[in-house]
């Protein structure tokens, strides 16, 4: 296993927790390592629930902006999120500090988030021009509705 994601199983509970500082960003490497500890949390026979924590500071934030220039390389962003969405076992984002973009996205396509109330959840790649790539806009307005979701992209930080 990967230094940038550390496994440990708790009663039945596979934690998983991405240590990239200081923002956790979710680049190549990362999301090996979050894949393949995802891979493995699913395929154990004593993990009955996952949860994908962030340490440090904050939960997770996306790629590096001086990425964006390059394609993204798989496992990407969406295929993470789909295969968390589609994972056979129950999913939690446990949320601190910032969520945002990609670390936004991951959490929304965990099947359920808790956090405590001094979380910050945002989708900075608007103020750049760009929409969110991994699923985001369709699962913020299913989970908080259209008028929530909207305010959550276009107001950043919150």
């Amino acid at each position: 296993m990967s230094d940038l994601v550390r496994v440990s199983e708790v009663s039945g509970v596979s934690v998983i927790i991405i240590q990239s500082p200081p923002a956790n960003a979710l680049g190549k490497e990362e999301r090996v390592a979050l894949s393949d500890a995802l891979w493995q949390a699913e395929a154990e026979a004593t993990t009955r629930a996952i949860v994908i924590a962030g340490a440090g500071r904050c939960f997770a934030s996306g790629r590096d902006v001086r990425d964006l220039s390059r394609p993204e390389e798989s496992p990407t962003l969406s295929e993470i999120c789909a295969r968390l969405e589609a994972c056979t076992k129950p999913v939690v984002a446990a949320l601190h500090g910032l969520v945002s973009g990609g670390g936004l996205e991951l959490a929304l396509a965990a099947h359920w988030r808790s956090g405590a109330s001094s979380v910050r959840l945002g989708f900075p790649e608007v103020s750049l021009g760009l929409m969110p790539g991994a699923g985001g806009t369709q699962r913020a307005p299913r989970l908080v509705g259209a008028a929530a979701a909207l305010d959550l992209m276009l107001r950043q930080g919150r």
